[in-house]
């Protein structure tokens, strides 16, 4: 596909259909390409999901010190290598992101299971998910029992909106 204003030297290939992504360039083969698109997708579900606060400055680390070369090998392992994550970028639930991160930071790191586990326990609590990981089980706070009053009186609240006639003032 050409678009207006793609140069043909750069070798720019781009997808048939809207949005017209960039597959590959000259410079950028699209083996590479994938791997940025999934390299996004993974930096939303981890990153840019507020989920994981206290374990992101455990996955930036880097022997290499660049912030970027770290998420980007978490990318990559998450694609090829993770059992729980492989071939997939969707379809991943917080549980599975917690259990990937475990495995990835504990077995591909090296890091003190105790740090990951602690740093992952302050996420997925504070996240408020209430099921429990596997990597995590035992060390999850004990949760309350939902009350079984607040249902009732919420069940009453919305009784008293459905049966009220609608009105429409001319």
């Amino acid at each position: 596909r050409s678009l207006p204003g793609a140069v043909p030297e750069l070798g720019m290939v781009y997808d048939a259909a809207p949005p017209f992504t960039v597959r590959c360039t000259d410079a950028v083969s699209a083996d590479e390409g994938a791997a940025f698109v999934r390299l996004a997708r993974y930096w939303d579900l981890v990153a840019n999901s507020g989920r994981f606060g206290a374990t992101m400055p455990l996955v930036m680390v880097c022997a290499s010190g660049s912030p970027f070369a770290a998420f980007a090998h978490l990318s990559a392992w998450l694609w090829h290598t993770s059992a729980i994550t492989q071939g997939k970028t969707s379809g991943l639930t917080p549980e599975d992101l917690v259990n990937a991160l475990f495995d990835y930071l504990t077995t591909e790191r090296g890091l003190a299971v105790t740090d990951v586990r602690a740093a992952l326990v302050a996420d997925y609590v504070a996240s408020g998910a209430r099921a429990n990981p596997s990597s995590l089980q035992g060390f999850l706070p004990v949760r309350e029992a939902p009350q079984p009053g607040s249902r009732r009186a919420l069940a009453q609240r919305q009784d008293l909106h459905q049966h009220q006639p609608i009105r429409i003032d001319a």
